[in-house]
């Protein structure tokens, strides 16, 4: 069964918008989210505060509002252990489309993952998402769907 393993989990950024703290990218609720301020390359990061296998990653972009959906394109999403090494990393930076709700199936082949930190790159921009959930999960199949009929991108890496 799901179970969103960031839910509550200690969240950083490179900066903060006051009315909208990190802890709002972990809370569950797809009322609110996380916004930092216009900057180079503006990240933030969910500390798992311990390793696990990744199974699933899913971004909820905050809305169709034209000022602010477009702000999630040209991001990257990296993986580190504990020890703060790159386990993987998932470059969007040349995708063009934006979509609503980005899923991606990862595996997270035999190494476990402790960060996950999703950076806007190359642009100076305001980070502005929903929600990011994470699921435990050891799955090993390569497959690649992309549906934009129903606004996600699923891939599974096994």
């Amino acid at each position: 069964s799901y179970r969103n393993i960031a839910l509550g989990k200690p969240v950083s950024q490179s900066s903060a918008y006051p009315e909208d703290p990190p802890s709002n990218l972990v809370d569950g609720n797809a009322s609110t989210y996380v916004y930092t301020s216009k900057e180079q390359d503006p990240w933030v990061e969910i500390d798992l505060e311990r390793e696990f296998h990744i199974g699933l990653i899913t971004i909820r972009n905050r809305d169709i509002n034209p000022y602010v959906f477009e702000r999630i394109s040209g991001f990257k999403v990296q993986l580190f252990g504990s020890s703060r090494d790159e386990v993987l990393s998932y470059d969007y930076s040349e995708w063009n489309e934006v979509l609503l709700t980005y899923t991606r199936y990862i595996g997270a082949q035999t190494q476990k993952v402790r960060y996950v930190r999703l950076t806007l790159v190359d642009q100076i921009e305001y980070l502005n998402i929903n929600e990011i959930e994470i699921e435990e999960g050891t799955d090993v199949t390569i497959v690649e769907f992309i549906n934009t009929q129903f606004l996600d991108i699923i891939c599974k890496i096994v």
